[in-house]
């Protein structure tokens, strides 16, 4: 296990009413610990096999699939303060409420299940490429590219979910930012300095259309 980060951002306190200094609360999105673990493990396998399930009549199995990539999601939430958190949180309670209501025999449209599947790679996708740009930063080049990678293959994934078509433009960063981080996770060198923010604006512009996706949906319903 790598060492617990002390958080880099400020700290605001707060005053309670009866005169207490409050909790600390970091603000903006920072990262509180870190483990070392396979970026390679992606909850899409899981998201996969439940729908598969779900598609066979298999309720049960399909909610325990589920059930995984939500335990995913929250165990990746403990690592980082902020928006990020509150998302993978978020995306954690909703993939637990699908997995219930599938679990007691409640319709579930294939709309809706791949709508959610797609938010919490987005959200996955944003924690990772947090992570890949702090391990640039701190000089551990194949830690930044396993994360890194991790993130554009989560992104590619929700895409592929929601069946997006990905810009050109957009297609051909994530293609390029993916090869020089499977260079750098082998230990080769590779620049991705610029790879962070060319990603994060890969990432808001499908979230935004994730929102009008969204709307679709309900204006069906």
């Amino acid at each position: 296990m790598k060492k617990i980060l002390l958080a880099s951002s400020a700290i605001l306190l707060g005053i309670t009413l009866n005169g207490n200094v409050a909790k600390a609360e970091p603000s903006g999105d920072i990262i509180i610990k870190e483990y070392v673990i396979s970026y390679y493990a992606e909850p899409n396998d899981y998201f996969y096999q439940a729908r598969l399930n779900y598609l066979y009549g298999y309720n049960r199995a399909a909610s325990n699939e589920i059930r995984r990539g939500a335990r995913f999601l929250s165990n990746e939430a403990e690592k980082v303060s902020g928006d990020i958190r509150k998302q993978l949180l978020e995306s954690y309670d909703n993939l637990n409420d699908m997995a219930a209501s599938i679990e007691d025999g409640d319709y579930y449209t294939i709309a809706d299940m791949n709508y959610t599947f797609s938010e919490s790679l987005i959200y996955l996708a944003k924690e990772q490429n947090m992570f890949a740009r702090h391990y640039w930063k701190e000089n551990e080049k194949d830690s930044a590219g396993e994360a890194l990678l991790a993130a554009t293959n989560n992104i590619r994934h929700a895409y592929g979910w929601v069946q997006e078509k990905i810009g050109k433009d957009d297609y051909n960063a994530l293609n390029n930012i993916r090869n020089k981080a499977r260079s750098l996770a082998k230990g080769d060198k590779a620049d991705v300095s610029s790879a962070f923010n060319t990603l994060s604006g890969i990432i808001s512009r499908l979230e935004k259309r994730l929102e009008v996706i969204q709307v679709q949906y309900e204006s069906v319903d």
